[in-house]
């Protein structure tokens, strides 16, 4: 890519043939599509001296002077003065050769302004397609939003319907179990109320203690026989002595 620049300079030196402090240059550039390192000393070299050539006005630091002889233009660099930039000028004398460099310039500018509307159409496209897709996720999570609202309430509701079928079950079983604790009350009661029914229970009581006692003392009376039966054999066997027949 061929790049075309006018730069209008300022001179230190002057001379009796030219008193004018300023001097305009073209130069053009051409840049190769290679890899540059920003560490290589030499491409920074080339990017100041681009700099230094190219700028509309003049650079803080450095100096412009003309050879006039030699047809040379040095640039020096402050506070030293020493030589930045050495370059060999050419005359134009031809007014059609500056009627070329012009028109190349315009359209160079022209290719600038048609690239640089480019880029701002594609950031623009690029633009209103980031719109859309941050309008459609806004969207989406409206929409997800509500969704999980939605099933919250139905959970929530289902919740509420089981607790208070719940509520209802347990109050059943109380009311259940307290008429049940006042039936059996009522019963005792009206039982405790009726004639007889205490001098009933009592004799119930004493029969039992009766059977019970003539149980255990018949049972006494057996043991006491089974007794005297034992002792009566034991004293019958100690006093018989065995019978001997002869012979």
């Amino acid at each position: 890519m061929t790049e075309i620049y006018f730069s209008k300079l300022l001179k230190n030196n002057t001379t009796s043939v030219d008193t004018k402090n300023f001097i305009y240059i073209k130069s053009k550039w051409d840049y190769q599509q290679a890899e540059i390192l920003l560490q290589d000393s030499e491409t920074v070299y080339e990017e100041e001296c681009r700099r230094l050539l190219t700028a509309q006005i003049p650079i803080a630091g450095y100096s412009y002077e003309i050879d006039d002889e030699n047809k040379q233009l040095k640039v020096k660099k402050d506070p030293l003065s020493y030589l930045y930039l050495d370059i060999a000028l050419k005359e134009i004398k031809n007014h059609y050769e500056i009627f070329d460099d012009v028109i190349e310039l315009i359209q160079q500018q022209k290719s600038y302004t048609i690239e640089r509307a480019e880029k701002t159409k594609d950031k623009d496209t690029l633009k209103i397609e980031i719109q859309d897709d941050f309008r459609r996720l806004i969207d989406e999570k409206n929409r997800l939003e509500k969704s999980l609202l939605k099933k919250a309430a139905l959970l929530l509701n289902t919740k509420k319907q089981k607790i208070t079928e719940l509520e209802q079950r347990l109050k059943q079983y109380e009311k259940q179990a307290e008429e049940t604790i006042a039936d059996i009350t009522h019963i005792e009661e009206s039982e405790e109320d009726l004639p007889g029914t205490s001098n009933n229970v009592q004799t119930a009581k004493r029969q039992a203690r009766i059977i019970e006692s003539d149980a255990s003392s018949e049972e006494e009376g057996n043991e006491n026989v089974r007794k005297n039966n034992s002792s009566d054999d034991d004293a019958f066997m100690a006093d018989t002595e065995p019978i001997i027949f002869p012979v």
